[in-house]
């Protein structure tokens, strides 16, 4: 494969793997590492909350910024600004105990998190486009990552709870080192990936152009040979006539006469059915130039404006599923090692665990949805995750002992890690119909991930953790029957097109 045999592209390729890995190691290690910065520096669990939260603001915020400012500066200077904030972030969560640096922070990992994660797409795109293995192994090393770090947090405080300190010095090293290889690393800027989609455009055209002009010749060739069958026809009909006319009644010549007639009929039929083809092509023309039409001018299919699109019930069904899903997902990434150990369910070491048996579980799913999408409807898969996740999270937060709360988390982990690109996967149309209507969902969406953790703090500290936790259950509901409109609506749609 040309990937591999360019020393180049094989440079983007490993050290892409690598600093995606170290990028889940860095970003997920904030919910590890709360319950310890939360005893160290005594802060509520509103503020904790809060501080969650602001994780997910600045990957936000990322996505907004860091793609024009690669433009601006390019995109090497760009990821080395914002991949910078690792390290910054780690050094005063050391250093600062006041709690507007702390905010400051957890915003700036945030920010890291997304330029990265944006980085390493496209870079992982353009080395091999279409490819969907290369972009699944990417996020694959993410999962690797966001497993690994509460394993190694669980070892080096399982002697003293005091060491978290150590591994905060470990991240900012690991900050640093995921600087240095980004620096070291070749990056295509924005002219030069602009040339190569460029010259992709260009060998596509000329491949396709071949394809044309060969499908033409041998139409070509078609055509002359039934031109000359034809002849051949109208050759015979004329000899037909003509013997009629010499030989009256004769029955050989009157069957020539009527197997003459029959060609003829078979070339008026020919020749009304080229007339079809011909009307045909030219409505297919007409369509194609109304399609160019409406991309031109930013109106839809049904004539509207792009913007219309908030009124669709596929966007709505589909921002709305999403949105209650990021907060689920975020609430209980952020939470559940300080849940498990201030409930006292389990010791400190065991709650980082099942952190880590969750990302396991979590990128198994991922795995597993990849490869049941193709073989069932998609419909049906995703009801089946939405009820594996409220029955699992049930298992989880009513389970009093650990064997009953590591199935939970297991079975919760596998449940969720499909949900988020199934769900996209069913706006797919609306969102090549309307392109705007991605950001804009996404933009919405996290919102989700934004909110929830301060709404779980806030009632922790009012009620306790457990009853903070507990409040999913109400959003795991609602994200169900969420799945089962949306399911519903896109398997009545298909009906329809199909009548249509």
């Amino acid at each position: 494969m040309e990937l591999f045999e360019n020393k180049r592209k094989k440079q983007q390729f490993i050290l892409s793997y690598i600093t995606f890995m170290m990028n889940g190691m860095l970003a997920l290690s904030i919910g590890s590492l709360l319950p310890f910065i939360r005893d160290a520096r005594g802060l509520e669990y509103t503020f904790c909350g809060m501080l969650v939260s602001l994780h997910s603001v600045g990957n936000l915020l990322s996505s907004f910024f860091a793609g024009a400012l690669a433009v601006k500066i390019g995109r090497k200077k760009s990821i080395l600004l914002f991949n910078a904030s690792y390290a910054l972030a780690y050094l005063m969560i050391l250093i600062g105990g006041n709690p507007v640096c702390l905010a400051l922070a957890f915003i700036l990992t945030g920010m890291a998190r997304g330029a990265t994660s944006n980085f390493s797409n496209m870079t992982i795109n353009n080395l091999a486009p279409g490819q969907a293995w290369i972009l699944n192994g990417l996020h694959a090393m993410f999962s690797v990552g966001a497993f690994l770090f509460p394993i190694f947090l669980t070892v080096l405080t399982a002697g003293a709870v005091g060491r978290w300190r150590i591994a905060c010095v470990f991240m900012l090293a690991m900050g640093i080192l995921s600087w240095l290889l980004y620096r070291a690393m070749p990056v295509d800027e924005m002219p030069q990936l602009m040339e190569k989609v460029h010259r992709d455009g260009e060998r596509e055209g000329a491949e396709s152009g071949n394809r044309e002009n060969t499908d033409r010749i041998d139409g070509g060739r078609e055509n002359a040979d039934r031109v000359n069958c034809g002849r051949e026809n109208a050759d015979r009909i004329d000899g037909g006539r003509e013997n009629a006319d010499r030989i009256n009644c004769g029955r050989e010549n009157a069957d020539r006469i009527d197997g003459g007639r029959e060609n003829a009929d078979r070339i008026n039929c020919s020749r009304e059915n080229v007339n079809r083809i011909d009307g045909h092509r030219e409505s297919e023309e007409g369509k194609a130039s109304g399609r160019k039409t409406e991309d031109s001018t930013g109106v839809g299919k049904d004539g509207k404006r792009s913007g219309s699109f908030f009124g669709e019930p596929m966007f709505i069904l589909c921002t709305a599923t999403l949105f209650f899903y990021l907060c689920v997902e975020q609430g209980v990434i952020g939470w559940l090692v300080t849940y498990f150990k201030d409930t006292g369910l389990l010791n400190p070491s065991l709650s980082q665990i099942m952190a880590s048996v969750q990302w396991i579980m979590i990128l198994a799913g991922r795995l597993t949805t990849a490869y049941l999408s193709t073989r069932l409807e998609k419909t049906k898969l995703l009801r089946v995750m939405g009820i594996g996740l409220i029955v699992f999270f049930l298992v989880l937060i009513t389970g009093r002992t650990t064997p009953q709360i590591v199935i939970g988390i297991m079975g919760f982990g596998y449940s969720m890690a499909g949900i988020y690109p199934t769900t996209v996967s069913f706006a797919g149309k609306l969102i090549q119909k309307y392109p705007l209507s991605w950001s804009f969902m996404l933009t919405i969406a996290s919102l989700g991930s934004i909110l929830m953790p301060s709404v779980i703090g806030r009632i922790a500290e009012s009620a306790g953790i457990f009853y903070g936790m507990s409040s999913l259950v109400v959003v795991i509901v609602i994200d169900m029957a969420l799945i089962i409109g949306l399911t519903a609506y896109r398997k009545r749609k298909e009906a329809m097109d199909k009548c249509m």
